[in-house]
């Protein structure tokens, strides 16, 4: 596989505490699959349906992480993962514990669960 072209896969992992399955993407370096030894770091990002293409994106205008990371010719090479957030619980997910008062009612609470999923499974 020699080009220069950046590769992007999809996977769908299992979230436990929800028991269902969250898009998950991973933005590979080109010639990534020519260099199986080679070590990259390694850039995680939430709300991954933002993170590539505006069509998916929740504003209809996403980061344009893609032609970001090919445009500084002294920019590392990375990989970049985009982490779909869980839409009607996206931030039940990004809150470590639960917030009930007179601004959010039974908000938060899963964020534990989430960070030990984006570490042990993602």
């Amino acid at each position: 596989m020699a080009d220069n072209y950046l590769y992007l896969e999809q996977h769908w992992l299992e979230v436990p505490y929800y028991q269902s399955k969250r898009r998950v993407r991973v933005l590979l370096p080109a010639n990534y699959y020519e260099h199986p030894d080679k070590n990259y770091p390694v850039l995680y990002m939430h709300d991954g349906q933002n993170v590539f293409y505006s069509k998916e994106a929740f504003a209809g205008y996403s980061w344009k992480i893609i032609p970001l990371i090919k445009q500084p010719p002294n920019l590392p090479q990375v990989i970049v993962v985009g982490i779909d957030n869980a839409e009607a619980n996206r931030l039940d997910e990004y809150t470590p514990w639960p917030i009930n008062d007179h601004h959010f009612k039974n908000l938060g609470g899963h964020g534990f669960a989430y960070s030990d999923w984006v570490v042990n499974t993602v």
